[in-house]
């Protein structure tokens, strides 16, 4: 695995989103496991993507809105988005606009760290996600053993 972690991270000025980081919490971590299917480049330790609104950039002048920054294996990447807009989409929706806002901000990133294999993962994670529908379950190891005498699939 190339690509150690990747997770979504919400903010609003100084006050982080948990109820959201927690929501796509899922979706950052079938993100990851796409992004290891076709990734074969240079280790990268976290993918850390921010979704903070205007009021973060505000009050915190250091962080770089729409730009990646990298360093020792950790990639960011501050996006901007509208708390009040996000919270009129359903579900879907949401889930829909964070797959591709990561996308986006991933083959950004991948541009600025020259990282071409990056961007060939990011493309291939982008549209096996919509393919399987954003859907972050998967069987990662399926058997079939004995437990007193009765045959059980785990």
């Amino acid at each position: 695995m190339n690509i150690d972690r990747t997770l979504f991270w919400f903010e609003d000025g100084s006050e982080m989103l948990t109820s959201l980081n927690e929501d796509f919490f899922g979706l950052g971590t079938l993100l990851n496991r796409l992004l290891n299917d076709k990734y074969d480049g240079k280790k990268i330790r976290f993918i850390n993507i921010y979704f903070s609104t205007e009021k973060s950039f505000e009050l915190n002048t250091s962080l770089i809105k729409d730009e990646p920054y990298y360093f020792g294996g950790h990639l960011q990447f501050f996006g901007v988005f509208d708390k009040e807009q996000f919270s009129s989409l359903s579900r879907t929706e949401r889930q829909k606009y964070i797959w591709f806002k990561a996308y986006q901000y991933l083959c950004k990133s991948a541009q600025f760290i020259n990282n071409k294999k990056l961007v060939e993962a990011a493309e291939y994670a982008h549209q096996k996600g919509i393919e399987i529908n954003l859907n972050p379950d998967y069987r990662m190891v399926e058997t079939y053993i004995n437990v007193s005498g009765q045959q059980l699939k785990a």
